[in-house]
């Protein structure tokens, strides 16, 4: 390829990622994340990375080179817990606006 000019793009990487971390090949997929960066300066797009982040969360292991989820702070637990104690007092808050209405009827 490199006799021709060509050089591989994002997209070309990010198959072969996902083709790696879809076969459980982890190690392959790091390694090839790491010649990315290294050799031809291009990182990897969210859409492949998505399935090899979770082959590693599975086999946990936390790699630097695996890019992290863009927005996975909205799933921390503490994010989780707030939001999760705020659908409670919004249920409770409706529990009673209805049990007023079954009450009293409807003015």
């Amino acid at each position: 390829m490199k006799d021709l000019g060509l050089s591989p793009d994002a997209e070309c990487f990010g198959l072969v990622v996902h083709s790696q971390a879809k076969d459980w090949r982890v190690r392959d997929a790091i390694e090839t994340i790491r010649e990315m960066r290294d050799k031809y300066n291009v990182e990897l797009p969210e859409y492949y990375a998505a399935l090899l982040r979770r082959r590693c969360k599975e086999m946990g292991i936390m790699h630097p080179l695996v890019p992290e989820h863009p927005i996975g702070w909205m799933y921390s637990e503490r994010v989780m817990e707030k939001k999760k104690a705020d659908s409670v007092e919004t249920r409770k808050q409706v529990r009673q606006g209805v049990r007023h209405v079954l009450k009293n009827g409807m003015r």
